[in-house]
């Protein structure tokens, strides 16, 4: 088990560190044993402190959790709280994809930068936004139900993956009124076999 605990705007004493490796102990040794590696982030927000907490318990499956409170300790308390909800209630499922070998392709993630509202049509040499930076992704291949898992555990707001029914690009992402969709182009349908019954909390879009 490999816990990194680091504070901004704050100092993490000892008994704080101590309160913190030993919170997360039980979660670990209850659900993934010593594989396991944890970042805690402790910072102040506002009159308050907010924890959030990032780990990767299974190989590219990241799991986060947050909390604020009046005190860090409370703070710290509530996000392990939090973690051991969300491993719990994909518990199985994650055992049974640690089990799978999942298969993933080389791809490349880059941030761009808004464009400015100058009120000016821009000309054709500036069409394409400024990229703010370039990094290596990984395209897994899973299926429906195990990509809104990683959604749902990581917290993020799409998913692009690689279907394994039909082996070919889709996405879910998290939908304003808090549901899931589901992308599956029309024609993934033209070459290949139809993707399995999606999961209940998926909807398509």
């Amino acid at each position: 088990m490999t816990v990194i605990i680091q504070g901004k705007q704050l100092d993490v004493t000892d008994a704080l560190r101590q309160h913190v490796n030993e919170r997360l102990k039980h979660v670990h040794e209850k659900f993934f044993g010593e594989g396991i590696e944890t970042t805690v982030t402790i910072s102040r927000a506002g009159n308050g402190f907010h924890t959030h907490i990032s780990a990767h318990v299974i190989k590219s499956i990241l799991v986060q959790a947050q909390s604020d409170a009046d005190s860090a300790y409370t703070a710290v308390d509530i996000a392990c709280e939090n973690l051991t909800k969300q491993l719990s209630r994909y518990k199985q499922r994650l055992q049974n994809h640690r089990r799978r070998n999942v298969t993933a392709e080389s791809a490349w993630y880059s941030v761009l930068s808004p464009e400015a509202e100058t009120g000016k049509l821009a000309d054709s040499q500036n069409l394409q936004p400024a990229i703010v930076a370039e990094m290596e992704a990984k395209i897994d291949t899973l299926t429906v139900s195990e990509a809104v898992m990683r959604l749902d555990l990581a917290k993020l707001s799409a998913l692009l993956f690689r279907n394994h029914g039909h082996g070919q690009l889709n996405m879910v992402y998290r939908r304003a009124d808090g549901n899931i969709g589901w992308v599956d182009p029309d024609g993934n349908k033209k070459t290949t076999n139809p993707p399995a019954t999606p999961p209940t909390t998926a909807k398509k879009k």
